[in-house]
């Protein structure tokens, strides 16, 4: 009688078959509850009742996410759901067959077979395949694996990118092909029973997760190890927590232990693997302290930067300030078309402003659009002007070099940001060492960005996630404009002074007549 009881009550909730099945499948670890694991049963039981179609799940390490998914899920549907077809992906096929094999043994143990054993018989005892009577079946591979000839009802994907190939440009990009044209393509769209299931640790902001939330379809269990003050829910759940700081479970994750494994993790490690979060909150190599802003004061045609207690630091007239513009032209219509996320053609307004602390960088507006050459040129040229710049670095790498060409050819004031050794601006560094450049000024609250913008967010957003940001383009032109400001003359006839006295602007100085950029000087 007691063994029926605890049957049905097995049968009708998972929570109530994994706390029984637990000592079964891993009898040397004692299971330890909290709310993470309930919230985890409690979705995962949503998808069998039809509840949710898909879902996300980013939790910790060492939450059980891949033995209540991946093994202890599986097994408890089959008994009373046996003709539902699974496949299973992650990033390591030992992993998968791994999982593959604690089902197999689950569901062969007495324990089972005396609860449960009259709902289906299995067929066969393999690891890659399993099947039982019932036309259910288990099919396990990797990411980028062989899928070909099977559908399924459920698809799981558990942590499908490995963290340590999660930054690789190539390794990701090839993922995201198979996460977007492959993986999708293996649900049976007609059947009752279908639904997806992405659990992970975040690793980037293009992961598997990123990838899938754009498509807004998902409901997306976020459970950071630590609260931050941000509470995140679904329609069937809440964080609970209430004091920052407060960890999922003391037992699993002690105080000391904690603060080890995050200098160990690294900040970005801490943000991915525990925080849930592709960059750290205060930002990776760029933290978000250090971009500040200016006001733009259009009834007196002037920048008014603030000091901490809000007085008037300095006000700016941005016409009597050296201007210059950062170019990152897009790839090739060809590379547009095949790539599932492709890069934008970045231009970007500077001003140079020489204070008493330093040479201050302003960002004064951005095009961000994706655009071919001829229409990058004439963009370009309507850029050019409304800010009449003295100087436009364009990056000219590759076919970017005829988007230099044509400009010269429309007396455009451009000079080359490349690898020639005569360029506005060198390129002899990576991309990340071109942003470790620049970080010195910008945390010398030297840089400074519009209050309001509509590109602004996306512009912040970019710089504080790089290098884990879908895109880098931003990023890009801003390193290229601090170097450039740093090594421009012209500004240094700019002082602190003429901040506040400023001559007055007319419509001929924006038209270039008397425009002190005209006397711009470089150092070559």
């Amino acid at each position: 009688m007691l063994r029926q009881i605890s049957a049905e009550k097995g049968r009708r909730h998972l929570i109530d078959f994994v706390r029984e099945a637990w000592a079964i499948l891993i009898p040397y670890q004692p299971l330890v509850e909290h709310f993470a694991f309930g919230a985890v049963c409690e979705h995962l039981e949503a998808v069998t009742r039809g509840q949710i179609k898909n879902l996300i799940m980013n939790v910790p390490p060492g939450m059980a996410k891949s033995t209540l998914t991946a093994v202890l899920w599986p097994c408890w549907e089959w008994i009373f759901q046996p003709s539902v077809r699974w496949l299973f992906a992650t990033y390591s096929l030992d992993l998968t067959y791994r999982d593959a094999r604690r089902r197999r043994d689950l569901i062969a143990e007495k324990w089972y077979r005396d609860r449960w054993g009259t709902s289906y018989s299995m067929i066969g005892t393999g690891v890659e395949f399993v099947q039982n009577d019932k036309q259910g079946y288990m099919f396990s591979t990797s990411t980028g694996g062989q899928t070909t000839g099977w559908r399924g009802d459920r698809l799981v994907l558990d942590d499908p990118q490995d963290p340590k190939g999660a930054e690789s440009d190539v390794k990701r990009e090839s993922t995201i092909e198979w996460l977007t044209r492959t993986w999708p393509t293996r649900i049976d769209q007609v059947s009752k029973y279908s639904a997806k299931v992405l659990i992970q640790q975040r690793l980037h902001e293009m992961d598997a997760t990123g990838l899938y939330l754009k498509s807004g379809d998902w409901t997306h269990l976020k459970i950071p190890l630590e609260y931050t003050g941000t509470t995140y829910s679904t329609p069937i759940y809440t964080d609970p927590r209430k004091v920052v700081g407060e960890t999922i479970s003391a037992d699993i994750y002690p105080l000391k232990a904690t603060e080890s494994l995050k200098k160990t993790l690294g900040p970005y490690g801490t943000a991915g693997q525990l925080q849930q979060e592709p960059a750290p909150m205060e930002g990776g190599l760029i933290k978000r302290a250090w971009i500040r802003h200016y006001e733009d004061d259009k009834a007196q045609k002037r920048l008014i930067i603030r000091e901490a207690n809000g007085d008037v630091e300095y006000s700016i007239d941005p016409w009597n300030c050296l201007r210059f513009c950062t170019v990152d032209p897009a790839i090739t219509e060809k590379d547009l078309e095949s790539q599932l996320d492709p890069d934008y053609t970045i231009m970007a307004s500077w001003a140079v402003f020489q204070s008493t602390r330093g040479p201050m960088v302003l960002l004064l507006d951005l095009i961000r659009e994706r655009m071919e050459g001829p229409e990058i040129i004439s963009r370009l040229e309507a850029f050019h002007a409304h800010w009449k710049f003295a100087v436009i670095g364009v990056e000219s790498i590759a076919f970017q070099k005829m988007i230099v060409q044509y400009a010269k050819r429309k007396a455009l004031p451009v000079r080359e940001i490349g690898q020639k050794e005569d360029s506005l601006y060198r390129i002899d560094k990576d991309k990340t060492s071109r942003a470790l450049s620049a970080t010195p000024l910008m945390a010398d609250r030297l840089f400074y960005v519009p209050t309001y913008a509509s590109w602004l967010g996306d512009y912040i957003n970019e710089l504080i996630l790089f290098p884990n940001a879908a895109h880098d383009d931003q990023m890009d032109v801003t390193a290229y404009a601090v170097a450039i400001a740093q090594k421009l003359k012209a500004w240094q006839n700019t002082t602190s002074e003429s901040a506040y006295k400023a001559p007055p602007r007319n419509h001929e100085d924006r038209n270039g007549m008397g425009n002190p950029m005209d006397r711009l000087m470089i150092n070559p």
